[in-house]
């Protein structure tokens, strides 16, 4: 995980949100030393979601 200041992170958010969304690339934000954030990918078909495909998917018999 890359550390990049907070000053960076704003600065060049544009890209860092490229970095994130294409490359899946994970950044920890750093203010005066201290991590303070986390900029990563979501994660997909997870949760809620997977739980809501389930329950709509008709039982299979043979």
């Amino acid at each position: 995980m890359t550390e990049i200041s907070a000053t960076e992170a704003a600065r060049g958010l544009a890209d860092v949100l490229d970095a994130v969304e294409h490359r899946g690339e994970r950044f920890t934000v750093v203010r005066r030393g201290e991590a303070i954030a986390r900029i990563e990918p979501l994660a997909r078909g997870e949760g809620l979601e997977v739980k809501e495909l389930a329950g709509r998917a008709a039982p299979t018999t043979s």
